[in-house]
């Protein structure tokens, strides 16, 4: 038994050494575009119900039109930046922009979020 590993050993070698066979490292994926996730929405001060970091898509329920709702996104970075562009009227829908904030030469990729708000009559 040792003479039949000893001899798969030095084989081995001698077929790397002498290019026969080659053993490579597998290769690192190419990183992607930098995203930045949210890590809640808040909507008048309370989280929004079933947030997920990954789903961007919400509808939030009003019992009136009279007032607009304050949305508020909160980062898992401190320095990701957010934009909110909030309805003109109710019923209608605010977006979130969040964007990582990236050194020169990263990509990086606007995650954008959507809250459809519907109001009871």
């Amino acid at each position: 038994m040792r003479k039949v590993l000893m001899v798969l050993i030095v084989a081995t070698a001698l077929m790397m050494l002498f290019g026969a066979c080659t053993f490579k490292q597998p290769e690192e994926p190419e990183p992607g575009p930098e995203k930045a996730y949210l890590a809640n929405i808040l909507i008048d001060g309370k989280p929004i119900e079933g947030f997920q970091p990954q789903k961007y898509s919400y509808t939030y329920i009003l019992n009136s039109a009279e007032d607009m709702p304050i949305v508020t996104p909160v980062t898992r970075n401190y320095t990701d930046m957010t934009r909110v562009l909030m309805p003109a009227e109710l019923p209608g829908s605010a977006t979130i922009e969040v964007t990582p904030m990236v050194s020169e030469g990263v990509q990086y990729e606007t995650v954008i979020y959507r809250i459809f708000f519907v109001v009871l009559k």
